[in-house]
């Protein structure tokens, strides 16, 4: 099992960053604007607890918020933590209205002990998504010698694309109450945000179309540390 360890997780990980470019399905007008939707990245359980995760240090779980967490890994256990999403959303105007159905992929973890003293965990953790798809019609008044010209126009927007993260994380233990850890995430992924401005029923006006790109392709860190202590057997404090 520990020689394959090195091989799965290679493996893993190059699946999880084929997954999380082929998915998202979003569509909400509202991740047009900055990054897209932003991702929560707790887990289930950590979400059930109002995102409470800095102090959270249990070997039936994986908490990447604090990277310190890892060494609490039992010796003889490997822990594999799979979410996803669904998300029913509603939009309207004064002329239609539209009911969308979306699902993504939130997180993909896993966690071992590389000692009884030394944690390990890897993962992929979407940063944020982007997905919409919408027009606007209008007219605008055009002043023409003595008459005034109204012009129809319509205006869209696309986006597409989204922001993930791949990481590793080490955890050691000091002390028997002192445990310290890192992160490293290499985040990558594409944005893009199309504008077009057509005038479907005058050919004498020039439509227009603007795109904007954002790519991402850069390294972070997340450093975490926990103080912790078991008193009568019964009652922990981290």
């Amino acid at each position: 099992m520990h020689k394959n360890k090195p091989f799965f997780l290679v493996l893993s990980l190059l699946v999880l960053a084929q997954i999380a470019l082929g998915q998202n399905n979003t569509n909400s007008p509202y991740t047009r604007f900055g990054y897209g939707d932003l991702v929560d990245n707790s887990s289930a359980e950590q979400r059930g607890m109002g995102g409470a995760g800095i102090g959270s240090r249990s070997n039936q779980s994986i908490n990447t918020l604090n990277p310190a967490s890892y060494s609490v890994v039992d010796s003889m256990t490997f822990m594999f933590d799979l979410g996803t999403s669904v998300l029913a959303s509603h939009f309207s105007d004064k002329i239609s209205g539209k009911t969308t159905l979306n699902a993504n992929l939130e997180y993909i973890t896993m966690q071992f002990p590389l000692a009884k003293w030394l944690g390990f965990s890897a993962g992929m953790l979407p940063y944020s998504f982007l997905g919409y798809n919408f027009y606007q019609n209008d007219t605008t008044h055009i002043n023409n010698s003595s008459t005034i010209d109204t012009i129809p126009y319509t205006r869209s927007f696309v986006g597409t694309g989204g922001f993930s993260q791949v990481y590793t994380g080490l955890s050691a233990n000091l002390f028997k109450h002192i445990s310290l850890g890192v992160n490293a995430y290499y985040m990558f992924g594409n944005m893009t945000n199309n504008r077009h401005l057509t005038f479907p029923n005058n050919s004498d006006y020039t439509s227009t179309a603007q795109y904007n790109s954002i790519t991402a392709s850069s390294f972070r860190f997340r450093y975490g540390a926990q103080f912790y202590n078991t008193f009568n057997k019964k009652h922990d404090v981290t």
